[in-house]
């Protein structure tokens, strides 16, 4: 795979980040995160990277453009846009995902805390949506009766890999794949 530009939607503090830079140091780096802090914290790390070129937005991605909130459920770096009692939350603003990629040879790694469903659901499926990209990694975040239906879908789209990850309180589903 030789990339032409690198998407990390939901880069946290930037370790994916500095993962493909060491493997990719001549692509270009566009890294989406949302929450304040943890995008404090990954500008802080990405500048510390000599040699990168790279982006980086204070955005959420989603299926349009809108303000939506974004839950803490943990530490300064955890959150989900799944609606949640009793936390703390922030006002972040969305933007399109099929409005951010603008290199067809590109790889995508997306990780957004539980909001794949709605991204993957309301622009038209897997298919549509990664159809010009060449490799990507999605995490999804699922409780057991939606893995069934999820894998399903994805198996009918070809995707090459997929593997899971459980963990003690919900599935979480690694997607790996290549067009």
């Amino acid at each position: 795979i030789k990339p032409k530009e690198i998407y990390d939607i939901g880069s946290n503090v930037g370790l994916s980040i500095l993962y493909f830079h060491l493997k990719y140091p001549d692509v270009t780096l566009n890294c989406y995160e949302p929450c304040l802090k943890t995008f404090e914290v990954l500008c802080k790390n990405i500048h510390e990277m000599k040699g990168m070129s790279y982006e980086v937005w204070r955005l959420a991605v989603s299926d349009k453009e809108e303000f939506i909130n974004l839950y803490h459920t943990g530490s300064d770096v955890t959150y989900c846009l799944k609606e949640q009692k009793d936390v703390d939350f922030e006002e972040v603003l969305t933007v399109p995902f099929n409005k951010i990629i603008r290199e067809k040879n590109c790889i995508v790694k997306i990780d957004i805390e539980g909001h794949e469903f709605v991204l993957f659901k309301n622009l038209g499926g897997f298919d549509r949506i990664l159809k010009d990209v060449c490799y990507s990694i999605i995490e999804f975040h699922c409780i057991r009766e939606d893995l069934s239906s999820l894998i399903l879908g994805l198996k009918q789209c070809q995707l090459i890999d997929i593997r899971q990850i459980y963990s003690h309180r919900k599935e979480r589903t690694v997607i790996v794949h290549r067009y």
